[in-house]
């Protein structure tokens, strides 16, 4: 390994051991290590070691269990007290210390630091005290990339799913809903004079005032009302009794109001002051906003009967509307509603009145509000119809949580003309998974949901830089067609699509086109199905087939493999902007081309040094240079990789390359350079295997191929000694081509689809006198 740390084949063949009569070679890259021969004893009287030669170990072998885990065995040392362990990602050279063994019959490892989707190449030497041996044979193992998503446990359903374990993990979360197109409450009913505004569409705001009033001067009534500045309608009111009466109102608000309203307090104006007032208050969604009130009516006694207190039936329309109730008494007390209607809150005040709202869906074309009070003496009530839109509303999720960390939406899809169906799909990646305080789910919709059903998986593998791939949707008001689909979702061989399916009819969903089912949720009248596939295609279409739908929605995502990818194109010279993304690479690809006077090479030989990106110094990663000579002139070619992570493209200041060549001085010099900006790559080891080769074969290839893993980049880059144009192979995209008086550069890139090896050539169409090709993986992100 030279001082710049690059990996260079300086093989070295280690002195002749002698074991007996047989005399072995053993070829091994460059390694401080102390001398191997010793004296020793094994403790035995008339059984010492004379001065000799530890022997390595031998028959090293490799097999892969991981991407990242390889198991090594070999054939253990007389006398050795433990073996070390070296590993490269190139052969005969760059071996980096591995592991340290103790005991001389362990004959057996687990390596868990070797590159996933590469060719990792291992070498061993026996130990015994402060001596080591001289390598043992080259063990080569191709490792597969890394996994794509992958399941994690079994669905789950409702809004709680403890967290299966795994790295890189992605949780789906799928929402389903039927809804009618009937008037909802959202939120409680509120007491006073604030009520923050709850999230809904084609809302209405109600207000119910009482008073009992006691100081003489008139009955005061309410003769205006206005919320965050917006003026209410009055709906009706009704007073009853004499010296100290009792009164009740309803006033009402449209959307236009609520959405105008610049803050959240009532302001009601009275008459005259009342003595003992009390406002209850609700918002409800889905209210016709031409005609908010449709029917309404009121009713008073001045004594304790009738109890309860009733208005005259009102003519709802059933399923759809709403029917809101207020009653007043002027005695301290509970009041409790009738009729099917819900309690909306009880308030009493100064020891001597009382006020209880209530509320209905309107389940017959006719409902009664009516209100019992545990103990009246005079009572008002006020009823009215809160009439439903007309047009079809469909409840959405605003937001949701995991454990309190928020996923986002990939997609929302309903389908219906009056009655709707709708799904969703939602998602949360790996840091909002590790920092979720709980397992429980906490959506949050616009309106409250009739019908809703949740189902939910963890995935891992999943790209964390780029979870989530294509989308899609389908919908269809009829039975038909069924299957339902979506589009065409494009793939990456390895990613998996998820399908999340509403109809608007209980039965059961089949999966299509390949797919696993996942689960299947009866709800009242409507059906949630969901299912998944690991892709081994380009496209994939998420299909489900309901046993008897009326009305059908789907949605589809692809969670992707990691893979890296282009974060802006390729460049040439010395300038170049980076393109934006996360987890960046930027590579850069030098070539020259020099001549010097008659002699024997290297005398033509130049080497880079240095580069620097924006004051930012690159990592070298592989060179390679061929040199020729004649009776007037020699001449070398050299072509060079050199890359800078995230961390230095965030920290540069500039978009200038600064190369520092040295070398001999020329008389001709031709410098190329070109250069690209990928994303998603493997921070810590973004280069995996590196292959060379100096050539006049047309086409050139490095000289062993090189190890991929799905999602990886394989880059190949050529120099020639002539102008001309390279051509790479079949499945490679160009990157650049350019010449320079009399020498051409070209590079091309492969994004890899399968695990296993490239073998990358570049062809030239010119004359060839002396050719360089180096060949690299450029390995995307992600956790083995």
């Amino acid at each position: 390994m030279t001082q710049r740390g690059r990996w260079r084949s300086h093989a070295r063949l280690v002195a002749p051991v002698v074991v007996g009569a047989i005399v072995m070679a053993t070829a091994a890259a460059s390694v401080a290590r102390s001398s191997a021969s010793f004296v020793g004893s094994t403790g035995n009287a008339g059984s010492s070691i004379s001065a000799g030669t530890i022997v390595p170990p031998t028959a090293l072998g490799a097999t892969a269990s991981g991407p990242s885990t390889v198991d090594l065995t070999w054939t253990p040392t007389m006398f050795a007290d433990g073996y070390n362990l070296y590993r490269s990602l190139r052969s005969g050279s760059g071996y980096v210390f591995a592991a340290n063994v103790a005991g001389q019959p362990t004959a057996n490892h687990t390596d868990t630091g070797a590159q996933p989707g590469s060719f990792n190449h291992y070498v061993a030497e026996a130990t015994a005290g402060t001596w080591v041996s001289g390598y043992s044979n080259e063990a080569t193992v191709l490792t597969p990339g890394l996994p794509g998503p992958k399941p994690g446990g079994p669905w789950g359903t409702g809004l709680t799913h403890p967290a299966d374990a795994g790295s890189d993990r992605g949780l789906i979360f799928i929402v389903g809903n039927e809804q009618d197109p009937h008037v909802r409450q959202i939120g409680a009913w509120g007491a006073g004079l604030t009520h923050a505004p709850e999230p809904g569409a084609e809302r209405a705001l109600v207000l119910i005032a009482a008073n009992k009033h006691t100081s003489g001067g008139g009955s005061p009534s309410i003769s205006s009302v206005t919320y965050g500045g917006q003026p209410l309608t009055n709906v009706n009111g009704v007073r009853t009794g004499t010296g100290t009466p009792v009164r009740v109102e309803m006033w009402v608000l449209d959307e236009a109001g609520i959405a105008a309203a610049t803050d959240s307090t009532f302001v009601p104006t009275w008459t005259n002051t009342p003595s003992l007032p009390m406002y209850s208050h609700a918002f409800f969604a889905g209210v016709d906003q031409t005609t908010p009130i449709s029917d309404e009516d009121t009713a008073r006694t001045n004594n304790g009967t009738p109890n309860p207190m009733t208005t005259a039936a009102l003519t709802t329309t059933a399923g759809y509307d709403y029917v809101v109730t207020g009653a007043v008494a002027g005695t301290t007390g509970a009041y409790t509603s009738q009729n099917g209607f819900t309690l909306g809150n009880n308030q009493t005040a100064g020891g001597e009145t009382s006020l209880g709202t209530g509320w209905k869906r309107a389940l017959a074309t006719t409902e009664i509000p009516s209100m019992l009070h545990s103990g009246p003496d005079k009572q008002a009530i006020s009823g009215a119809v809160l009439n439903s839109s007309a047009v079809p509303f469909v409840p959405t999720v605003t937001s949701v949580t995991y454990g309190g960390q928020p996923l986002t939406k990939l997609t929302g899809v309903s389908t219906g003309p009056t009655v709707t169906a709708g799904t969703e799909i939602w998602f949360l990646d790996e840091a909002g998974i590790s920092a979720a305080s709980d397992a429980t789910f906490v959506p949050t919709w616009d309106t409250p949901p009739d019908l809703p059903s949740y189902a939910h998986r963890f995935y891992t593998g999943v790209d964390q830089a780029d979870p989530i791939g294509a989308t899609g949707v389908g919908a269809s008001p009829a039975a038909t067609p069924n299957p339902i689909t979506t589009g065409a979702l494009p793939t990456v061989p390895g990613d998996i699509v998820v399908i999340g399916a509403i109809a608007g009819e209980t039965g059961a969903y089949t999966p299509q086109n390949g797919f696993a089912f996942g689960t299947n949720q009866n709800n009242g009248s409507s059906t949630l199905g969901t299912a998944d596939k690991t892709t081994a295609a380009t496209s994939e279409t998420p299909s489900m087939q309901h046993s008897g739908p009326n009305r059908q929605a789907i949605s589809g995502v692809v969670l992707q493999r990691r893979r890296a990818s282009f974060a802006n194109g390729w460049t040439t010279g010395l300038t170049h902007a980076v393109g934006g993304g996360t987890d960046r690479l930027l590579v850069f690809v030098a070539a020259m081309e020099n001549g010097a006077d008659p002699g024997t090479p290297p005398q033509g030989r130049r080497d880079l040094t240095a580069v620097t990106y924006g004051g930012e110094p690159l990592t070298p990663v592989s060179e390679v240079d061929i040199c020729t000579a004649n009776v007037t002139s020699s001449f070398c070619a050299r072509a060079e990789l050199w890359y800078l992570n995230e961390a230095g493209i965030a920290a540069a200041t500039g978009t200038t390359f600064v190369p520092t060549w040295t070398g001999d001085p020329p008389y001709e010099l031709e410098e190329l350079y070109a250069a690209v900006t990928l994303e998603r790559v493997h921070q810590v080891a973004p280069i995996g295997n590196v292959g060379t080769n100096s050539s006049t074969l047309d086409p050139i290839q490095p000289s062993d191929p090189i190890g991929v893993g799905t999602g990886d980049i394989a880059l190949v880059a050529a120099m020639g000694g002539n102008t001309g144009t390279y051509t790479p192979p079949a499945g490679y995209t160009e990157g650049t081509d350019q010449t320079l008086l009399s020498a051409t550069l070209a590079t091309a890139t492969l994004d890899v689809t399968a695990d296993g090896s490239q073998q990358p050539t570049m062809s030239f169409d010119g004359v060839i006198n002396r050719q360089v090709v180096l060949a690299a993986t450029i390995k995307a992100s992600g956790t083995p």
